[in-house]
């Protein structure tokens, strides 16, 4: 009898244990924004929207904090900026001021450091999108190349034992000034040049058919979730924002991630469709 006691005791508290363990690994969340500071930010109110859903986020991330009981929070959010050939910005400067990792500060400095981090958030965010619109031509902007973070950057910030959430805010494009920068293996691109031989009712048939879409990457990222946030077809045809979120999906998915995608709307629905996905 007392062996069985014992089991039970034992077998009770393996349970007690995983279940901590499995509690901690959810409280440990991870924010990557990638922004593309291209010609899109051009486009009437996109920067005042591009930082209301930056904002919602961070209000995410430290609700996340908070509800860590700040002291014992480990959560992270990064902002990554990028590079753009021509850009006067100072990528590396943007990209570790706008940052925290709570896991880096001591319990009696994280506090602190949160709050100081709310401060500078929007002063940086101002500086930040007022360099970034160097001009009022969209030709002096040479694109951002969204599909070379993926496959080379973007998992060296991700984390075991967190729930990582990229954030990609972009008009859903990968657009170059030159194709130079387009690398291409049968109908699979690293930019979205494919769109324009798409222009059909049977896209689709045609899409899946010819296997078009963005070039795969190579690495899996099955912890993470996506959300795509801003897209704004260019073209007036009545389902190009259809097309962007089917491609987005197709090479999403092949990453073995999930993803969600916010259109280009008010502030107020795009801070309202964050709450609802992260």
């Amino acid at each position: 009898m007392n062996n069985i006691k014992s089991i039970i005791l034992a077998l009770l508290i393996a349970v007690i244990s995983l279940s901590k363990i499995s509690a901690q690994t959810a409280d440990k969340t991870n924010y990557v924004i990638i922004l593309d500071l291209s010609d899109r930010i051009l486009s009437p109110n996109q920067v005042k929207l591009d930082k209301a859903g930056i904002f919602e986020i961070f209000l995410k991330f430290e609700r996340d904090v908070r509800n860590q009981l700040i002291i014992k929070s480990n959560a992270k959010l990064s902002i990554q900026v990028l590079p753009q050939k021509n850009s006067p910005l100072n990528t590396f400067y943007y990209n570790e001021a706008l940052s925290i990792d709570m896991s880096q500060y001591s319990i009696a400095d994280k506090r602190v450091a949160l709050d100081n981090y709310k401060k500078q958030l929007v002063p940086l965010l101002n500086k930040l999108y007022s360099e970034a619109k160097f001009s009022n031509k969209k030709s002096d902007y040479n694109g951002v190349d969204i599909w070379k973070y993926f496959n080379e950057s973007l998992s060296y910030s991700l984390f075991d034992n967190y729930q990582n959430t990229v954030v990609v805010i972009t008009d859903g494009y990968f657009d170059f000034e030159t194709n130079s920068y387009v690398k291409k293996i049968g109908n699979r691109y690293t930019s979205t040049i494919f769109l324009r031989n798409l222009k059909v009712n049977n896209w689709k048939v045609l899409a899946e058919q010819k296997d078009y879409g963005l070039l795969k990457v190579q690495n899996k990222f099955p912890k993470a979730k996506v959300v795509v946030l801003g897209v704004n077809p260019k073209s007036q045809s009545l389902d190009e924002q259809e097309r962007i979120h089917y491609f987005w999906h197709k090479w999403v998915g092949e990453m073995n991630m999930s993803i969600a995608i916010i259109n280009r709307s008010t502030s107020l629905q795009i801070k309202q469709q964050i709450k609802s996905v992260l």
